[in-house]
């Protein structure tokens, strides 16, 4: 499957942007990914066009319960913990010593 897109990019500014035509949402610390849905095969890819193999469970949920021919999605890979926080240390998905954690893994758009 080819990957024509970019994720967005990050815009600096000095002051705080506000305006009443805009939704805001929470900032998840995570992993940026591009979701590419072709009939029952998902791929998360990174910014520089890796896909990220370690959350194939991830991917393989995602096609299988969006019910979509083709799509691209542009979002957030988090792993929550037990009183729902995303975190620096729960975005790797897997536990020291080479063991995986039972956090599941979310794509966040």
């Amino acid at each position: 499957m080819p990957f024509p897109f970019q994720p967005m990019t990050l815009s600096r500014r000095l002051e705080p942007f506000n305006h009443p035509d805009w939704l805001f949402e929470i900032k998840h610390d995570g992993f940026r990914a591009l979701a590419y849905i072709q009939g029952s095969q998902c791929q998360l890819v990174s910014r520089r066009g890796n896909v990220y193999k370690r959350f194939l469970p991830l991917a393989e949920q995602m096609a299988k319960e969006l019910k979509v021919k083709s799509a691209v999605l542009d979002g957030e890979i988090v792993c929550l913990d037990a009183i729902i926080m995303a975190g620096v240390s729960s975005t790797h998905c897997s536990s020291t010593e080479g063991r995986r954690t039972s956090t599941p893994s979310t794509f966040c758009n």
